[in-house]
């Protein structure tokens, strides 16, 4: 475990690091008409409003927990860690290994104690928020404070975090009061099918509820009887402060849940594994643009493709491989999903684009056991309904997403070369990498063009891991598409789908050996 006030105080000595937030604080000072990173989001203007912002050197964190295998087999154990990042700063700084403070390796079959791993780190930000931490600057001695205000991590870890019960338990949503169904007599799969008038929770709603489990010793609407150790963190608001990632909830969850129901739905009439070979043949023979890092692999190995495969998949080759493979009224309603992630993930996210995906994702969800069965709607897809009020909340999609942490985590298992010591075996390595940059200045300047000179140029500069998002998309969903959801719509009693209300832009692709461009007609 780290002392998080030294880790603070080490990020202030890099100027860089100060001269970022000071940039970033008169920025926010201007009024805008849209949300970004977590600093634009409702939330935040709320901090903001108490007068905690104010004075530049003020931060806030978000935490991330995680657990990744570094071995093989899981009997040898799982990489647990605890990431901080600053919210301050600008979307390419925030999540690269220079500005987070790793504050906690745990290493060990099972979860680990979340009590005693996070109790530590809630005591250090009580401290932080009321008398902060001094360091130096140009102008003289700043305080700085520091803050807890958001989490983002996968269902397990969320769970483990605010002390309740896991995605398939009655009252599983950290957001709502929906209990799910059960089929059968087993009670042992949950399902989440839409509610209409599902009652929100409040953070004293949910302590109330906390309470009442530890006074019977029975869990009370999917809260434990323990209480979560962000509790003891000041201001931490258990519903407001929790994020949706989306690389869990809609990558890894609900596409490829989709994917697996195309491909192995045998009997299904949106079955579309027999046209695995000719949909391959086209994905296989694209050359995607620089900002996508993966090339297309084939369907085939969907079960084993990561997370940004799918985003792509999502976001660029999934619509126009589909237009004429799926059925329509399956087809719209997936573009229903595609526009809607693609409006919340934008740089720059407008209320107008924030209703617009709040209405796709609803007709989405709405519509989703009628055309996949009620054992399709899993927690993830419940998820959906509160998308948007968290991109409202906290800016768009990228700000708080696990994409960046995952890649961290990725390093860290790149730090493992034995079985034995693995924690001391990562910090090591963290504290060398972090020293690089200090060490490059008593470099003399014709070293680093010998190997060992670029090497610590190398590492020094410590590149944010963010993606590039990329802005160009296919036009495939017509009116007479349209039309055919339409009639699923009005047996569900709900409102249509209007024509031109998906999105319309433009894209460059290569298909079958040919370059194809079209002219922008955005219409979103």
């Amino acid at each position: 475990m780290l002392d998080v006030g030294t880790a603070l105080g080490q990020l202030f000595h890099d100027p860089d690091f100060c001269s970022e937030l000071t940039r970033n604080f008169e920025t926010r000072r201007t009024s805008q008409c849209h949300v970004s990173d977590i600093c634009s989001g409702t939330e935040y203007q709320k901090i903001a409003a108490t007068g905690y912002c104010q004075s530049p050197w003020n931060v806030t964190f978000t935490l991330n927990v995680d657990g990744v295998s570094v071995f093989n087999t899981s009997r040898s154990g799982s990489l647990w860690s605890v990431y901080l990042s600053v919210n301050e700063l600008s979307a390419r700084s925030p999540h690269s290994l220079k500005n987070s403070i790793l504050y906690a390796l745990w290493f060990a079959p099972g979860k680990p104690p979340i009590q005693a791993l996070l109790q530590p780190l809630m005591m250090q930000l009580q401290t932080l928020s009321s008398e902060g931490v001094v360091f130096q600057t140009a102008a003289g001695l700043q305080v700085c404070r520091a803050k807890l205000v958001l989490i983002t991590c996968d269902l397990p870890a969320r769970a483990l975090l605010l002390g309740m019960k896991n995605h398939n338990g009655i009252c599983a949503c950290c957001y709502c009061y929906h209990r799910g169904v059960t089929i059968g007599d087993d009670h042992l799969h949950r399902y989440w099918p839409y509610e209409r008038n599902a009652e929100g929770r409040s953070h004293e709603s949910v302590i109330a509820d906390v309470k009442e489990a530890s006074e019977s010793n029975v869990p009370c609407n999917g809260m434990f009887p323990v209480a979560s150790p962000l509790l003891a963190a000041r201001g931490f608001d258990l519903v407001n402060g929790v994020a949706v990632d989306w690389m869990h909830v809609i990558c890894l969850g609900v596409v490829r849940s989709m994917l697996e129901n195309w491909l192995n739905g045998k009997s299904e009439r949106f079955y579309i594994g027999d046209k695995v070979g000719f949909l391959d043949s086209r994905l296989l023979s694209i050359c995607p643009p620089v900002a996508i890092h993966r090339p297309p692999r084939s369907l085939k190995e969907m079960s084993i493709w990561k997370a940004n495969e799918l985003r792509s998949w999502l976001f660029h080759w999934s619509l126009p491989f589909l237009r004429g493979i799926l059925p329509a009224e399956y087809f719209v309603h997936y573009a229903l999903l595609v526009v809607a992630c693609r409006l919340l993930s934008n740089a720059h996210v407008t209320s107008e684009q924030i209703i617009l995906a709040r209405q796709h994702l609803l007709k989405f969800y709405q519509v989703y056991e009628l055309l996949y069965g009620i054992k399709s709607t899993t927690m993830k897809l419940h998820l959906l309904q509160h998308l948007s009020d968290v991109v409202e909340k906290w800016g768009s999609l990228w700000a708080y997403s696990c994409f960046w942490f995952e890649s961290l985590n990725g390093m860290l298992k790149k730090f493992v070369h034995g079985t034995r010591y693995v924690t001391s075996q990562v910090a090591s390595a963290i504290a060398t990498l972090k020293a690089v940059p200090d060490m490059l200045p008593a470099l003399p300047e014709e070293s680093l063009t010998f190997p060992v000179g670029r090497l610590a140029t190398k590492l020094g500069l410590f590149q944010s891991l963010i993606d590039h998002q990329e802005s160009f998309h296919v036009s495939v969903v017509t009116d007479q598409y349209i039309d055919s959801l339409n009639c699923l719509l009005r047996r569900q009693n709900v409102a249509e789908l209007t024509y031109g209300s998906l999105v319309k832009t433009a894209s460059k692709l290569k298909v079958a050996g040919r370059v194809l461009h079209a002219k922008s007609n955005r219409t979103t």
